[in-house]
Formats: C-alpha cells, structure tokens, sequence
C-alpha cells in the first residue's frame, strides 16, 4: 500500500506550574512545532485505512521535547520504540506565559501511515554519545563479535540479547537509518547512525 503522509492533531494543552496543571489562558502563547523527524512507517496489518495513536509530550522551555509518552500502544513494541525516539528529537517554539518561556505538557494524536512491510533480521548497539559509538564501531572493524559489543556498549535493552532484534520490519526506522541497513549483506554493520538524541549501529544478522 502507498504511505501515507503522518500528520498531528493537537487536542488539548496542560501548563506546568509548580505542582499543579492549568489550562492555558489568553495571555499564554502555545508551542509550535518547527523541527520534526517523521514518524516511522506502520504495516499495515488492519483493514483501516491510518491508525490514530493519542500521545503526550512535554515541551521544556527551550522547546525540546523531555518525555513523550504513547497513551495507547499501537500494538507494535518496535514501532513504539521506533516511535518516541522520533518524537524526542522534535523541537518547538517554547510556550509562553506573560511572555515568559514556560515548560509544557501537549496531547496530540499522531495519524500514522502505512505501508508493506520490509522484514529483516538485525541486531543493534544503540549509544548515548558519538564517542562511545565510535569505540564500538572500531572494535567491530577489529574483529570483535557483535553480541560481545553490543554487551559492553550498547545501552539500549536488547544488549542483554546481544543486541538481537530478531526480524524486524525495517519501514519503522527514519528514511537515513533505512538506507543503511538495505545495502546491508547477512553478517555485515553499518557504521554509527544518529538515531534521535542516540547513535546506532546496526547489524544484518544471516538469514
């Protein structure tokens, strides 16, 4: 099926102030989105034609998003994951109030789009910093196993499963990351990717 394009809906707004939460008033300017990594695709699995998912995110002053936070699962743990690493690297226009920039919590719904799935068999270090993903990637192109460095390295979940994702539909990753991995032969790693705020190193398992 053709993708199609993700698009927000916002609904509703809820001001920090100190302990307690308030609907904005007529003195308070709302975030704007103005850096957004699209939403990664979703197989289509369901005879609906999108797929509406509620969410929250908290807009800092500054305009970055601190926590985003899916309401109801889609159904998928990978596009969940795939998902809110997109949305912490969304940046706004700060809320302000009286002029003064103000953190924020924000429900939208996100209208996501489908598409076939390309299925692949991947492992993955995912690291914090571009340094520390430069180590692992030298140590890689020195021989080192896979698994092995994703253990010392990696700090996302999977390192506990040598960094094993099993088959994964590879439409959930953002355009740069998908490139990669379809030039990608069975026991062959890409080189470290920024992913979000994190940097990744993905790696075709053999069929």
């Amino acid at each position: 099926m053709k993708p199609l394009l993700v698009f927000l809906l916002t609904f509703s707004l809820f001001l920090l102030t100190g302990c307690s939460s308030s609907q904005p008033d007529t003195n308070t300017s709302l975030p704007i989105l103005i850096q957004q990594q699209p939403l990664p695709a979703f197989p289509n699995t369901a005879a609906a034609s999108q797929l509406r998912i509620p969410l929250e995110l908290h807009i800092s002053k500054t305009g970055t998003v601190t926590d985003a936070v899916l309401i109801r699962s889609s159904g998928d743990a990978a596009w969940d994951s795939a998902a809110i690493t997109a949305i912490r690297s969304w940046r706004y226009t700060p809320a302000k109030v009286n002029g003064v920039p103000v953190p924020i919590w924000v429900q939208q719904t996100a209208v996501i789009r489908f598409s076939e799935p390309q299925l692949v068999p991947l492992a993955e270090i995912v690291c914090s910093d571009a340094g520390r993903a430069d180590s692992a990637y030298q140590m890689l192109k020195q021989g080192a196993g896979f698994g092995e460095t994703a253990r010392r390295f990696s700090c996302a979940e999977s390192r506990v499963q040598d960094g094993n994702l099993g088959t994964v539909n590879i439409q959930i990753y953002p355009e740069e990351v998908r490139n990669a991995m379809r030039g990608l032969a069975a026991g062959e790693f890409t080189a470290p990717i920024p992913y979000g705020d994190r940097y990744a190193i993905f790696y075709r398992l053999p069929d």
